[in-house]
């Protein structure tokens, strides 16, 4: 169940723009109150893309949950469609979720309405810039669309690694309002090994690499609590990551996806004060006769996921 929420929160949260803004916007001040950005056409953006040989095409999950011993078992998917621009670099993603859930639409009626949304990213100078959410509150019928901004600060020209990010919600006429300011530590490799709330008000998020994967990553408070430190703790494959750097977003895809060079197959969860027994989450790996990943599963006492690679040609 939570691996089955996180995934559908990382995924369902965004839409990317590659590097052709419609039009040249300065950079948003934070507490200067709301400004007015240009939403990116993503239908026409997906239109354009095509995926680089060799490049993932598409993440295919899979999963059924048991919510309890008596509760029959929930089954949906999740397609993520990788999307790319001109010069073969990654410009966001969109996803198709199918699940039990009871509709009047059809399957192509629901490819329709959900090719509306996505994650999008934006670059400038070559660096990126800007990452354009939307998606829809499922709560509420019809559908309620919700729009999100995220944006990359830098020190100056030259460096190439963000200071900043900057959290904006969106309205669907673009006016921003900032929600979230995090400054972001590199160490000398520029691997990122700390996200912290600027107004200390959110918890921050450490990273320990080894041999250019995170082995550790640590959920701390910063203000005066009770709640324990949460730790996650990785072990790798020794094959290529192919999502590495295809997700901008989340601390979820960061450290599950996009920032090590190769692939987990375990995963600790250490929690509590004294910590308790660790969590164990092993995961099975299954390559094609290039050695690239094309399929990754777990089996939970509350149900099972799969993940399936796809590439272009």
């Amino acid at each position: 169940m939570k691996l089955r929420l996180s995934f559908i929160a990382a995924a369902l949260a965004v839409t990317t723009l590659a590097c052709q803004p419609l039009q040249e916007t300065p950079p948003l001040a934070h507490d200067d109150g709301p400004q007015k950005v240009q939403f990116p056409d993503i239908k026409a953006i997906a239109a354009r893309s095509v995926t680089p040989a060799g490049a993932l095409h598409q993440l295919v999950r899979k999963s059924s949950v048991s919510y309890s011993p008596d509760a029959g078992e929930y089954s949906d998917s999740v397609r993520t469609q990788f999307l790319y621009n001109e010069a073969g670099q990654i410009a966001g993603y969109q996803n198709f979720s199918f699940g039990q859930v009871v509709t009047s639409e059809t399957q192509q009626q629901q490819i329709e309405r959900m090719s509306a949304y996505g994650v999008l990213y934006e670059y400038k100078n070559n660096r990126p810039y800007r990452i354009y959410s939307k998606w829809y509150d499922s709560m509420v019928k019809p559908y309620r669309d919700l729009y999100s901004l995220t944006q990359f600060v830098y020190e100056n020209e030259s460096t190439t690694k963000p200071k900043f990010r900057r959290e904006y919600n969106l309205s669907a006429t673009g006016e921003t309002t900032p929600t979230a300011e995090y400054e972001l530590v590199y160490d000398q490799m520029g691997n990122l090994i700390e996200s912290k709330d600027v107004k200390q008000y959110g918890i921050h998020q450490r990273y320990t690499y080894q041999n250019g994967n995170v082995i550790k990553n640590e959920t701390v408070d910063p203000k005066p609590t009770t709640i324990p430190t949460t730790r996650y703790e990785y072990e790798y494959d020794r094959q290529i990551n192919p999502t590495r750097n295809l997700f901008w977003n989340g601390n979820y895809d960061y450290t599950e996806f996009t920032a090590n060079a190769n692939n987990v197959i375990q995963k600790r969860l250490i929690s509590g004060s004294p910590p308790v027994r660790p969590y164990i989450t092993d995961y099975t790996l299954d390559y094609d006769s290039r050695g690239r990943i094309v399929s990754r599963s777990i089996v939970m006492n509350t149900g099972s996921g799969q993940w399936f690679y796809r590439y272009g040609k």
